[in-house]
């Protein structure tokens, strides 16, 4: 992958944000450790896992001092708000939750297998009025949501106003192929 400021400027780019915007969140993410420090001279490169921070960072539309928490709540909602820790071990994903989805998607993009292509045209929307992440795959016409165990969405979601941010996954390919070959660029 790339260095952060790399990674910034992909992001701003690919994803038409103001790069001044991107980069107030990756600082503080950087700050509370969810990003890589640099050490002096020494840039540390981005991996996928911190790809997935600063891009739920980015589509929770959450002020800048809010950024790492709005991580850590957009990435720990469970898949249709099932917790695997409930179900038996015999069919227990390995922590299906937006972040292990979000960077599975990744994974795929920057090996441009089989699935990458299907991963283009996904959308992903993470919703900023309450937590919860979708994830539409219009291949199938199937939607993953992404929630709280505890929420009951017709219920606390019925009148509230939605606001929401959505990336589409041929942007995202963009920039996860961007990142991988400024990387072999740099070996």
């Amino acid at each position: 992958m790339a260095t952060i400021a790399e990674t910034v400027a992909i992001l701003a780019r690919e994803l038409h944000l103001p790069k001044p915007y991107v980069e107030q969140r990756a600082r503080r993410l950087r700050e509370v450790g969810l990003l890589p420090a640099s050490n002096g001279r020494d840039h540390p490169v981005v991996r996928i896992e911190h790809l997935a921070s600063i891009v739920l960072a980015l589509a929770a539309d959450a002020p800048v001092k809010d950024a790492p928490d709005a991580v850590e709540t957009y990435g720990s909602l469970f898949l249709h708000g099932v917790d695997p820790q409930v179900m038996p071990e015999s069919i227990r994903p390995a922590g299906y939750t937006a972040r292990h989805y979000l960077e599975q998607v990744f994974a795929s993009m920057a090996a441009d297998d089989a699935d990458a292509n299907a991963n283009r045209r996904m959308a992903f929307e993470v919703v900023s009025t309450w937590p919860e992440v979708r994830i539409f795959d219009p291949a199938d016409q199937h939607t993953m949501v992404f929630i709280k165990p505890t929420a009951l969405p017709s219920h606390w979601q019925g009148d509230a106003v939605r606001r929401s941010t959505t990336i589409h996954g041929r942007a995202l390919f963009r920039v996860v192929q961007a990142l991988v070959s400024g990387a072999r660029n740099h070996a």
